[in-house]
């Protein structure tokens, strides 16, 4: 009787302990392929999450640019409504500037522009009578002597960055790009809050690949990425030093 109780107690002892084992290990599996989940859902999310601020940093960056257009045109309407005279043309100036003559590069027989700047020695005024010129009168020239004044005659403006910006721009516009990367560059160089610095960045990285210099191009690209991560220039950017690279 004895040896028929030992007989069955031993083959039950054995199969108890396997399963036990076996229960432990696929439940060690099963919690490293959980927390394998967890984690790689979680760096999902997190990309996720860096794309949507990416996104909002744009949309902010757009809604800045609608913010001073709208200044600008508020600003214009408030002078209209004074009875202000003149169409933006600086009367009453302390002060004339006469230096002008500016090249128009689009002329094909070499003649020269001659333009006679005033100013009223007004801060706000005379950066709102450039981009009057570059987004009402579509006069690029015009709108270059204002920025240039405007430069020299406010030091410690706050519109400052902003004007060397638009000279980029306008010359970059008219294909004299030595002069729009020298703009851009004091921009860079000179004022690391403004927010038009990873733009004046990636179009001084634009300028150098086009004129060739693409190591130059690459290093700069790749400084914008590492500096303005959330940008919307970045990306502009993070495209450009890929197509670099293949090149």
């Amino acid at each position: 009787m004895s040896l028929l109780i030992g007989a069955l107690t031993i083959p039950s002892t054995t199969i108890a302990k396997a399963p036990v084992s076996q229960l432990n290990s696929e439940s060690l599996e099963y919690r490293i392929t959980q927390l394998e989940r967890i984690s790689g859902g979680r760096g999902q999310l997190l990309t996720e999450y860096e794309q949507k601020i990416s996104d909002l940093q744009q949309d902010v960056n757009d809604l800045r640019g609608q913010i001073q257009n709208n200044q600008y045109e508020i600003e214009q309407i408030k002078k209209k409504q004074s009875n202000e005279q003149g169409d933006m043309s600086f009367k009453n100036d302390k002060t004339e500037i006469k230096a002008t003559t500016l090249k128009n590069t689009d002329n094909q027989n070499g003649a020269t522009k001659v333009v006679t700047l005033e100013s009223k020695n007004d801060e706000k005024k005379d950066y709102d009578a450039a981009l009057f010129f570059i987004f009402e009168k579509k006069d690029n020239n015009q709108a270059i002597l204002n920025l240039l004044h405007f430069i020299e005659e406010y030091s410690e403006s706050i519109y400052r960055p902003n004007a060397y910006y638009w000279l980029g721009q306008l010359f970059y516009n008219k294909g004299m790009k030595n002069k729009a990367s020298y703009y851009y560059a004091v921009l860079v160089k000179k004022y690391h809050q403004s927010p038009k610095r990873p733009d004046a960045m990636l179009k001084v990285g634009m300028i150098m690949q086009e004129s060739g210099k693409t190591d130059k191009a690459k290093q700069i690209y790749q400084r914008l990425i590492e500096e303005y991560p959330l940008s919307a220039a970045k990306k502009e950017a993070q495209k450009k030093l890929h197509a670099a690279k293949k090149n």
